[in-house]
C-alpha cells in the first residue's frame, strides 16, 4: 500500500469504527497487512507526517531517514531559498546539508549522493533545467571527416611529444547553475531562470598530446588593467593576461599567445626544437 492508503485506513479505523474485515476487502489486501497498520499507526504517521502529498501517492516504502535533524533544517533552508527564487543545484544541496551536520554536531553523516538522491525522493524535491544551449556539431558531415582524415594523416609524420593542442574556452564567472532544485509545490514547467549575466574571460588552454608539456594558462579580458591586480604588487597577473574588446580570441591575439607565450616557453623547455599545428 502507498502512504497514502495506510494514513486513510489509520483514519477510518480511528473515527470511523470501520472494522479490519471490511477495510481490508475495500483496500484488496489481506485483514494481517491491516492489523500491522493499525498496530504500527504512531510509528506510521511520524514517519509520514511531513511527506508532502505527491510522495504520498506513488511510493509504497517511506523511510524516515536516519538524520531527520539535518533533513529538517536543510528542507528549511531550500524553501526559504526557493521563496527567494534563488538558484540552487544538487551541489550547493549537498555543501549545505553538511555544514548543517557539523553545526548540529551530528556524528556519522557524510553527505552522499545516494542519500541526497533519497532524501529528495522523501521530500518530493525535482530538478529543472532553467536554460539550454544551441547543438552541437554535426559529427557526420562528410567535409568534416574528409579534413579529419587529412590532419590525421599529417599527425602521423612527427611524434606525439611534439604535436600539440591549443583550444579556448569561455569563463562566465558571474553566470548562475543551469540547473535548481524546486519544493513540491513548485511547477517545474513555469518556473523560469533569470536572465543569464554575460560578464567573461576567454582561457587558452595548450599542451602536447602525451601530457607531459603544458603550457601555461592564458587569459583574455576585457580591461586592460583589471580593477582585481590594482591591490597586487606590481600589477602583475600569476598567469600570462591580454585583453580584446570583446574578450575573445582573434587574429592579433593568437599570434601574440604564439611569440610570447607558447614560442618562449616550448623552446626553454625542448632546448630550441620547435614543431606546432
Amino acid at each position: 500500500m502507498t502512504g497514502e492508503e495506510k494514513l486513510e485506513i489509520i483514519e477510518k479505523w480511528e473515527d470511523q469504527k470501520m472494522k479490519k474485515a471490511h477495510l481490508a476487502r475495500d483496500y484488496g489486501v489481506s485483514e494481517t497487512c491491516i492489523r500491522n497498520t493499525i498496530r504500527d499507526k504512531d510509528d506510521i504517521k511520524r514517519r509520514l507526517g511531513t511527506v508532502c502529498e505527491s510522495v504520498l501517492k506513488r511510493q509504497r516504502r517511506i523511510s524516515l531517514g536516519k538524520f531527520p535533524q539535518v533533513e529538517a533544517a536543510l528542507y528549511e533552508w531550500l524553501y526559504a531559498c526557493r521563496m527567494k527564487e534563488m538558484v540552487v543545484p544538487r551541489c550547493m544541496l549537498l555543501f549545505k546539508a553538511k555544514q548543517i551536520a557539523k553545526d548540529l554536531g551530528v556524528e556519522g553523516f557524510k553527505g552522499s549522493s545516494g542519500w541526497l538522491t533519497n532524501f529528495l525522493n522523501r521530500k518530493g524535491i525535482v530538478s529543472t533545467t532553467l536554460f539550454g544551449e544551441g547543438g552541437e556539431v554535426d559529427k557526420n558531415d562528410p567535409v568534416l571527416q574528409q579534413k579529419l582524415r587529412k590532419l590525421e594523416e599529417l599527425l602521423c609524420e612527427y611524434e606525439y611529444e611534439h604535436i600539440y593542442n591549443m583550444d579556448e574556452t569561455g569563463l562566465f564567472y558571474r553566470v548562475v547553475p543551469r540547473h535548481t532544485t524546486l519544493l513540491p509545490s513548485e511547477n517545474k514547467n513555469t518556473t523560469r531562470g533569470k536572465k543569464a549575466r554575460k560578464e567573461r574571460v576567454t582561457a587558452a588552454i595548450c599542451c602536447n598530446a602525451t601530457g607531459s608539456h603544458k603550457v601555461d594558462l592564458f587569459l583574455i579580458g576585457k580591461p586592460k588593467e583589471p580593477a582585481c591586480i590594482k591591490t597586487v604588487r606590481e600589477k602583475v597577473w600569476p598567469i600570462p593576461y591580454t585583453h580584446q574588446k570583446n574578450a575573445w580570441m582573434d587574429s592579433c591575439t593568437f599570434a601574440m599567445w604564439f611569440d610570447e607565450v607558447f614560442f618562449l616557453q616550448y623552446d626553454y623547455e625542448r632546448g630550441g626544437q620547435f614543431y606546432f599545428y
